[in-house]
């Protein structure tokens, strides 16, 4: 249920690329039919019976297409999730220890920030901390 609603919560019914064929009374395209295995094939319709299919799925103003209600409301979601979890009794999900920043850039740029820049051998060790700059020294 969770793929069938994901396919309409951000995109359109039809993209461009699944269209074949248009012409002044007819339209190509195609489709996956999920019931035979998802398989794709082609439909060719009326221009009129195309519209009106494809209008189906089109959300009138001032409605919007997925209301989280029920276990995923925002209010109780957090609460909802744990409880059914001990009722399934299904621990918890691990709590991620925080990163450090030094982790974090090695992750992200492969280059550890505490060597040192130019021998990559020694580690860097603060020796001062600078105060900020007064307001009178504001260049900007």
């Amino acid at each position: 249920m969770l793929a069938y609603l994901g396919r309409y919560t951000h995109r359109g019914a039809l993209s461009n690329d699944r269209l074949l064929a248009v012409t002044d009374r007819h339209v190509r395209f195609r489709w996956r039919d999920d019931a035979d295995g998802a398989r794709v094939k082609v439909m060719d319709l009326e221009a009129d019976e195309f519209l009106r299919r494809f209008l189906l799925h089109m959300v009138p103003d001032g409605f919007v297409r997925i209301r989280h209600g029920g276990l995923l409301a925002n209010r109780r979601r957090a609460a909802a999730l744990a409880q059914c979890r001990l009722l399934l009794t299904h621990p918890p999900p691990p709590v991620p220890l925080p990163e450090s920043a030094r982790d974090l850039m090695r992750r992200v740029t492969g280059l550890d920030i505490e060597r040192c820049p130019v021998c990559q051998q020694g580690l860097l060790q603060q020796v001062e901390r600078l105060a900020p700059a007064p307001a009178a020294w504001d260049t900007s």
